[in-house]
């Protein structure tokens, strides 16, 4: 890999206010932070088990209930609000952060495999019955937000695009949760936790993009490598699933969240005193 010229995250950007360069640093830490606490939360349940469930999303069942669900509600309130350097980007941290609490909220029918303190199996359904219905509430008011400043923001057409989609889909999840709540609460985890990921790898693709021409180097960076490996860990789910390795889940995801967080890491360094990358000319 080439080491390329030195960046320029130590030049304070003119143009955006300190407020919000610490803003969007804060952010990027908590995620960081918010990562950390679940890894911590998991690592006791292993300790104490002496044995790791098949997904990290079965830790819904066990008493890391609490920091599963937190943290993914708290990383996707940090991905809805921090700005995106381009409309691109802006746009898959918000379809991330828009899918992250469905994931909370809708757990894995796989409850892992490792005896555990079982928490929250028998009320699964009345937990997931009212933290969607009022997940889609606030959703569906958050989408006439959108709509209400669109006509003053005048947005981006792209944004706009994705305003759209996003309503079609809302509109579909609620029509499934409302009939269909048997098919949601077996489907939706992961049809939501898929696309979420590889937003995310969308982001990181991205950034490495910005890192290239920020340092005038080239795309063999870290960001090209996280992305290349997130993508690998969506890869290996998949394929695991069709020669039925029981591993699968637990593999991809330990590796997709220690890729996340060391991407908010890296970024955080690099955008410590700029807030946001450079646009190129």
């Amino acid at each position: 890999m080439t080491t390329p010229v030195p960046s320029r995250q130590d030049e304070p950007s003119a143009a955006i206010p300190p407020y919000a360069i610490k803003t969007w640093r804060y952010l990027r830490v908590a995620m960081i932070m918010l990562v950390a606490g679940l890894a911590v939360a998991v690592g006791h349940e292993l300790v104490r088990t002496g044995c790791l469930k098949n997904s990290i999303s079965a830790y819904y069942y066990t008493p890391a209930r609490g920091l599963f669900v937190g943290a993914l509600v708290g990383i996707a309130a940090c991905l809805v609000c921090l700005q995106g350097s381009t409309t691109a980007e802006n746009i898959l941290l918000n379809l991330a952060g828009a899918l992250a609490p469905v994931v909370a909220f809708v757990p894995t029918t796989d409850h892992g495999g490792c005896p555990s303190i079982e928490s929250a199996t028998e009320n699964s359904g009345a937990n997931i019955a009212n933290n969607v219905h009022a997940l889609l509430i606030v959703g569906g008011a958050a989408l006439m937000f959108v709509a209400l400043t669109a006509r003053r923001e005048r947005p981006p057409r792209a944004a706009l695009v994705a305003a759209v989609a996003t309503a079609v889909v809302w509109l579909a999840a609620l029509g499934v949760f409302e009939f269909e709540r048997t098919f949601f609460a077996e489907h939706a985890h992961g049809a939501a936790a898929v696309p979420m990921f590889l937003f995310i790898t969308a982001v990181v693709a991205i950034n490495a993009f910005k890192y290239k021409a920020d340092t005038n180097g080239t795309l063999r960076n870290r960001y090209t490598a996280i992305a290349i490996g997130m993508g690998l860990a969506i890869a290996a789910d998949l394929i695991g699933y069709a020669v039925n390795w029981s591993e699968r889940t637990v593999v991809s995801e330990i590796a997709l969240l220690g890729l996340f967080a060391l991407f908010w890491t890296f970024q955080t360094y690099h955008l410590w005193k700029r807030g946001l990358w450079e646009t190129p000319r």
